[in-house]
């Protein structure tokens, strides 16, 4: 009886050390010798590599701004209200810089603000050009922004803000 508990508790140990042994040798072996290199070379129809954008350029831009911008359905701003903004990108130190000058009609501005808006229609939410009006400054912008108007820059423009113009004095499409 002594012999027959001694087999009955061996057998289970044999059972998982055999297949155990074999996985060893096979992970050992390599499954078949040579390791194989998976590439994508191929790729599904329609779908193209990814290439990463090239840098963004440096650029600027000179926007005539009006009170009554015909193309944008905004509220009309200051009547006779006019002025020029030039907005320039620089990727090298990731600054976006603006000048307005010669505003006309456009008292005491509180604000200016760069906005994205397709054509006829205005933006929800602008990017300050400062916490309050300045005629001119430099801010930090990420490279993404520059990106976004070198491909599009029509579908940006530049407001100002008065208190008696909550909704634009003046403003002007790229």
């Amino acid at each position: 009886m002594g012999t027959e508990n001694m087999h009955s508790r061996r057998a289970p140990v044999v059972r998982i050390a055999c297949p155990c042994a074999a996985i060893a040798a096979l992970v050992l072996a390599g499954c078949g010798g040579a390791t194989k290199t998976v590439t994508r070379s191929a790729l599904p129809p329609g779908v193209t590599q990814y290439k990463p954008l090239p840098p963004a350029r440096a650029a600027s831009y000179n926007i005539a701004l009006s009170g009554t911008d015909a193309t944008m359905r905004a509220p009309k701003g200051a009547p006779g209200g006019s002025g020029v903004a030039a907005i320039t990108f620089d990727p090298a130190s990731a600054q976006l810089c603006w000048s307005f000058s010669q505003l006309k009609n456009v008292t005491a501005p509180r604000i200016a603000r760069l906005y994205q808006g397709f054509t006829n229609a205005t933006g929800m939410h602008g990017r300050p050009l400062g916490a309050s009006y300045k005629p001119s400054g430099c801010l930090p912008e990420p490279q993404l922004l520059f990106r976004l108007v070198e491909a599009h820059p029509e579908r940006f423009y530049v407001a100002i803000f008065t208190d008696k113009y909550p909704e634009g004095a003046v403003r002007g499409r790229f």
